[in-house]
């Protein structure tokens, strides 16, 4: 098993690695060759007819990852419950339910004042606010309920082919979805829902007032929930929200061209391809450890969940970890589709594997969800604009427009914030104005090109 790198292609060309084709693989690895033939790596030799290794990592096609720590859209849900839980179809009623959890909880329990949303000054890629082109926490709203992901100064909606750039106006003057989500903001710090010390304070401090009950919302699951035990998932209806392919990886699985036994190695590596072998190769043995309910749905035994937990714990009189498999790749990502039933092979994600609720928050969430868990209700989320596993970002600084960037994204970034605290809509747009006429005057529009091409360039490949 390894990547398929210089010195496994090199491996190859001097013969130490079997040559699958060889032999016949519809005898000896049928899953693999009815099913997954699009995971075969192949040799680039002139006849393009020798498969040395079979690629590791994979996924099924349209598999993406709709991960708990993504775009979640976590609210105190102890809060939203008082309310009545009024439906929340698009922005404009998140809004309005932050503002009623503020008239109810204007301060936590030690008189701190409580606000709806709230961001550490250092919350980017790089720990860097100025080298993000725009302000981080604001583009995180356009992928999270638009499901556009952004590209230097540019945001690309996959689903539909179009291109808007940070300062994007519509023919008829509208604003585009980052000046859109800098409005949204506006409208929380107006009514006192946006944390005022957003620009300036530390994680530190961000993560206090999250513990301290001082926050309702955060778009980031990693931001909420993993902070503050009564925050849970509740996504607005109209949220699109953006998710990645899983793709493949360049690893593989390959045999040395010596073995004594390479009918039976192919054989070993199908069955690891089939859902059984992914499955026991994570849990332990079907029937065991793991296995299919009346629905076909999957679930953890006792005994599996057991050793899920401790690897420790005994099996058949020895420790679980001694006879768990110590390869250093297996055949799909765990949260890729198992096809025998539309479920992840993550056992987080099954609708059998329930675990007990922290608080009566969490039972309450559940209920309301119908959900067994967070990552089961990410799982079934619909709609999600789902993007290419591409390399996606672009290092200005590797290029002649570096000072460019520098100059244009302090110019966003200071002006968004300008934007953010106006008190008015008429001074919000003569910021925006000024913003687009500086940031334009010091080469925005070069940066919005470069970015399109590319974009076009992770489109051609």
């Amino acid at each position: 098993m390894g990547v398929l790198s210089d010195v496994y292609t090199s491996a190859m060309d001097e013969g130490y690695i079997l040559d699958f084709n060889s032999y016949d693989t519809k005898q000896y690895m049928p899953y693999i060759t009815a099913n997954l033939q699009a995971s075969y790596v192949s040799h680039t030799d002139d006849s393009g007819e020798h498969i040395y290794g079979i690629r590791s990592r994979t996924s099924l096609p349209g598999d993406y990852c709709n991960d708990s720590g993504l775009y979640t859209w976590d609210l105190r849900y102890d809060y939203y419950e008082e309310l009545g839980k009024p439906a929340i179809a698009g922005i404009n009623d998140w809004i309005n339910v932050l503002e009623q959890m503020k008239n109810a909880h204007p301060a936590n329990a030690s008189g701190d004042e409580t606000y709806g949303v709230s961001y550490f000054s250092n919350w980017s890629s790089d720990g860097d606010p100025a080298n993000t082109g725009m302000l981080y926490g604001v583009k995180t709203y356009v992928s999270a309920y638009y499901g556009y992901e952004a590209y230097g100064m540019v945001f690309y909606d996959w689903t539909n082919d179009n291109y808007y750039g940070a300062l994007h106006m519509a023919d008829d003057g509208s604003y585009g979805p980052y000046i859109q989500m800098l409005k949204v903001h506006n409208e929380l710090y107006k009514k006192g829902l946006l944390d005022p010390a957003s620009e300036t304070q530390s994680y530190e401090e961000y993560y206090t007032k999250v513990t301290n009950n001082q926050v309702f919302s955060s778009v980031m699951g990693y931001m909420g929930n993993n902070i503050n035990e009564y925050m849970y998932p509740v996504i607005p209806d109209e949220a699109n929200l953006l998710t990645y392919e899983l793709g493949s990886s360049n690893w593989c699985i390959g045999i040395d061209s010596e073995t004594e036994y390479p009918e039976l190695c192919m054989a070993i590596i199908d069955y690891l391809y089939t859902p059984e072998g992914m499955l026991t190769m994570l849990y332990g043995p079907q029937g065991e450890c793991w296995d299919y309910d009346a629905n076909g749905l999957t679930y953890l035994t006792e005994l599996g969940l057991s050793c899920v937990n401790d690897m420790d714990t005994l099996f058949n009189g020895e420790r679980f970890a001694d006879g768990f498999p110590m390869f250093n790749t297996i055949p799909y990502y765990n949260t890729a589709t198992n096809p025998e039933n539309g479920e992840s092979y993550n056992y987080e994600y099954w609708k059998n594997t329930v675990t007990t609720p922290v608080n009566d928050t969490e039972t309450a969430w559940r209920e309301w969800a119908d959900a067994s868990s967070i990552e089961n209700y990410i799982h079934d989320v619909e709609p999600y604009a789902v993007a290419p596993c591409v390399e996606a970002d672009i290092d200005f600084s590797a290029t002649d427009l570096s000072q460019k960037y520098d100059k244009v994204s302090d110019i966003i970034i200071s002006k968004s914030w300008e934007a953010i605290k106006a008190s008015t809509d008429d001074e919000f747009n003569s910021i925006i104005q000024d913003m687009i006429d500086k940031a334009t005057a010091a080469g925005y529009e070069e940066l919005v090109e470069y970015s399109e091409s590319f974009i076009q360039e992770q489109l051609d490949n």
